[in-house]
């Protein structure tokens, strides 16, 4: 008797996922949106994020978080300078040590996100970090897809 293995929907499931955050990014051009990405996994997210770069239309500019940021927006802000990206992907939220501090102060000054950034911006969070955005930031959450 052979076995015939079944298809593993977890593959078929990122796929949907990959496609869809595909679709928001080119919907979405020109003006902010707020996009929250969940993934636990760290490989998952690296291959993820390898192939959102390679199938999307729309080039995305990568940030890593460096442990010590104080502000999300002012982060963005600096590193962005004159540079006007088509879609920007967050990553690193994980690896905050003042992550309740950085989502308070988003929370605060989320209108400067939508006033000041004409792009996609995407967050890439584990469910932790999505826990806790919820928790102290819940006006920030409610304005993502």
């Amino acid at each position: 008797m052979t076995h015939t293995p079944q298809p593993d929907d977890s593959i078929a499931d990122n796929q949907k996922s990959l496609n869809a955050l595909v679709r928001s990014l080119r919907l979405s051009q020109g003006q902010f949106r707020l996009i929250l990405v969940r993934c636990n996994y760290g490989e998952l997210r690296q291959r993820m994020v390898q192939r959102l770069g390679e199938v999307s239309p729309v080039p995305i500019r990568e940030l890593v978080l460096p442990e010590s940021v104080e502000s999300l927006y002012g982060f963005i802000k600096t590193e962005l300078a004159d540079e006007k990206p088509q879609a920007v992907i967050v990553l690193g939220l994980e690896s905050v040590r003042n992550l309740t501090g950085v989502f308070k102060s988003s929370n605060y000054i989320r209108e400067e996100l939508s006033h000041n950034f004409y792009f996609p911006l995407i967050l890439w969070m584990n469910d932790p970090v999505w826990q806790r955005l919820i928790r102290v930031a819940p006006d920030l959450e409610s304005w993502a897809t």
